[in-house]
């Protein structure tokens, strides 16, 4: 019987062993680049050079190509991906273009060929006096037809359009009026009554036309009585209420106190006639200010939720805090406007010192418990101890002591 269960002992010492030999020995890795280099047309996924063992791979072709096999394997512990190499690849589906699609008129196509295959790329450009509708590539698709259109892809004819050119002029008068011209079509150009041309008297449609410099029609003055009647609040810069006012000329925008200006500051008259600025838009706002939100747990007397131009609040704290910065603000034209160039908080009026008392240490000012904010103190310990920190410290409002940290501490010497 004793010879029995030793057997059965070894048997399984012997399997366990036999299992972490496979353990040690299995690959962790699978090398993913031969199918790259086999299969040029295939994609990977995971896109990587080598897969954890157990970690799965997906496959696909390219466009143009049919994926032949399994669609996904995974990493072996023998180190390999198990396809069959004899049914795995991607086969060429014969997607093709030819020529006679891009023969159009006018147009040039380089390379030339009979036959162009999947995905391949031709130039194409109009012949001079020409313009190309469509982009200067074009691809063989799977469609077995090239991405552009059927139709001719060169317009016979440059032309210029008048609502995107140079001619496109407030007050400008074009002889013909149209809004498309011919390549080399030559117009006239004039200004309506009460505005001067500056500028030339024809313009050739070629690309575009090609003047050197664009044409204006300059005005003698502007109308400016609908600025003065608009509104009642604007304080402006002339008693006056002038119907024309000259070129170069402006009018200026301000308001009472106690109000703010909404929109633009002033207006000019440009040499097109018109106004530069919307002025008809500008407007006095009452000045108001709203409850300042960043305050935290500062109390403001009076409060609300808004307050007047020059009214003015008073800050104050709860319990034993006590404002440190200004104690009040007014509402002025560009916002509150505060004694000083900090916020005020609310802070300790004291800071706790009976620690220190515990420790056997004695203070210079003598305080009983607590000292005041900004108070300078001197620690040292009573007689034959030695104090472990620094000896000043000072007051802060955050309640603590700066310069002594909460380890010092009297020793004996």
């Amino acid at each position: 019987m004793g010879n029995c269960i030793f057997w059965i002992a070894v048997s399984l010492i012997f399997a366990l062993s036999i299992n972490n030999i496979n353990q040690v020995c299995a690959t962790r890795f699978c090398d993913t680049t031969w199918i790259s280099k086999t299969h040029p047309n295939m994609i990977v996924t995971p896109s990587v050079s080598k897969l954890s063992y157990g970690e799965e791979v997906f496959f696909s072709c390219k466009p143009g190509y049919l994926l032949h096999g399994p669609n996904r394997s995974e990493c072996m512990s023998n180190g390999r991906i198990p396809v069959n190499t004899m049914t795995f690849y991607c086969e060429d589906l014969g997607i093709h273009c030819e020529h006679r699609q891009l023969d159009q008129p006018h147009l040039t196509v380089s390379p030339i060929k009979d036959i162009y295959r999947y995905n391949e790329e031709v130039s194409l450009r109009c012949d001079e006096g020409y313009i190309l509708r469509v982009p200067s590539s074009a691809r063989c698709t799977e469609d077995f037809v090239f991405d552009i259109p059927s139709t001719s892809v060169c317009e016979a004819e440059v032309r210029c359009h008048k609502s995107d050119s140079k001619i496109n002029v407030l007050h400008l008068v074009v002889t013909p009026s149209k809004d498309e011209y011919r390549y080399n079509e030559t117009v006239s150009l004039e200004c309506e009554e009460g505005y001067t041309l500056q500028g030339p008297s024809t313009a050739t449609c070629q690309q575009e036309f090609n003047i050197l410099s664009p044409p204006s029609c300059i005005a003698t003055y502007c109308d400016a009585s609908w600025i003065y009647q608009q509104s009642h609040d604007i304080v402006y810069s002339s008693n006056s209420d002038p119907s024309k006012l000259k070129v170069g000329e402006s009018i200026n925008f301000s308001c009472r106190r106690g109000h703010r200006l909404r929109g633009a500051r002033s207006v000019k008259c440009l040499p097109s006639g018109e106004l530069e600025g919307d002025g008809l838009l500008s407007y006095c706002e009452q000045i108001r200010c709203s409850r300042n939100t960043e305050l935290g747990d500062i109390i403001s007397t009076p409060d609300k939720n808004f307050y007047d131009f020059n009214e003015t609040i008073h800050f104050q704290c709860a319990g034993d805090k006590t404002v440190y910065g200004p104690t009040s603000a007014r509402c002025s034209e560009q916002g509150w406007e505060y004694e000083g160039s900090s916020m005020p908080v609310c802070a300790n009026r004291y800071c706790d010192v009976t620690w220190l008392h515990r420790q056997g240490m004695y203070l210079t000012p003598n305080v009983d418990g607590k000292a005041p904010v900004g108070t300078r103190l001197q620690a040292n310990c009573l007689q034959n101890k030695r104090l472990r920190c620094g000896k000043s410290a000072v007051c802060m409002p955050n309640g603590r002591l700066n310069g002594i940290e909460h380890m010092c501490f009297c020793e004996g010497e």
